[in-house]
């Protein structure tokens, strides 16, 4: 643990403490002045460039639990990263619009990609697609408005979309607002990670680059009765 004083966040000055926690030492040298020159010995510290866990609580709102910045370089589960910032931590995330944006878009993503099986490829980006298409466009998010113009055409995506939320707000004790300004640096954050490849058996992997609109109009999925095989039907004015 570490003291800080003369930090700066969002233009404010304040002190804080530092946590930090990190398996793996590093050798480095000491230098110590002694009468007319100077001694150096190897010594054992943390680097800051290998720093695995760590928390800064600053003396910023301290009625609702203080301002803090967390990092988690190590946990590649969601367990591991849950256990650092909810129980060993207790933080959670202040309600910005860019945490907010960040919230759903992740719930939107995740419940498209689990609502459509093997075989549904096509929908399932479409419908990513077409919810990235709405924060896009859209200054503002209306949760009703959002399931109805996105999800209402794929019922069971539409009821896990429902029943996530209520289970995030459930577990975390927090209130997901129906509405709020969405966050134009958290859209294209969100937009570049989602998933747009649909694999073809073994062999073949299609690319989807298009927007929403295009990709509705020009990619078709198809069943050949002779050859008893689905086919995808591609519309291009140009190859290269």
């Amino acid at each position: 643990m570490l003291y800080f004083t003369n930090c700066s966040i969002d233009g404010v000055t304040t002190d804080a403490i530092g946590i930090f926690k990190s398996e793996t030492k590093d050798t480095y040298l000491k230098i110590s002045p002694k009468e007319n020159t100077y001694g150096i010995t190897l010594d054992e510290g943390i680097s800051i460039n290998r720093l695995e866990k760590g928390c800064l609580i600053f003396n910023l709102d301290v009625d609702i639990g203080y301002r803090v910045a967390v990092i988690d370089n190590l946990s590649k589960s969601g367990e591991e990263a849950r256990y650092w910032k909810g129980q060993f931590l207790g933080v959670r995330e202040l309600g910005t619009d860019d945490s907010i944006t960040k919230q759903y878009m992740s719930l939107v993503t995740r419940v498209i990609d689990d609502s459509f099986p093997n075989g549904s490829a096509e929908h399932r980006i479409k419908t990513q697609l077409k919810a990235m298409s709405y924060f896009d466009s859209n200054v503002s998010f209306d949760d009703e408005q959002f399931t109805r113009d996105v999800l209402s055409e794929w019922p069971t995506a539409s009821e896990e979309y429902n029943e996530r939320k209520r289970r995030i707000q459930d577990k975390e004790g927090i209130s997901l607002p129906e509405k709020f300004t969405i966050s134009r640096k958290e859209v294209e954050r969100v937009k570049r990670s989602v998933r747009r490849t649909i694999q073809l058996d073994d062999s073949f992997e299609l690319v989807i680059k298009a927007g929403a609109a295009e990709v509705f109009t020009n990619l078709k999925r198809e069943f050949d009765e002779e050859k008893g095989m689905f086919y995808y039907k591609v519309y291009f004015t140009s190859e290269r």
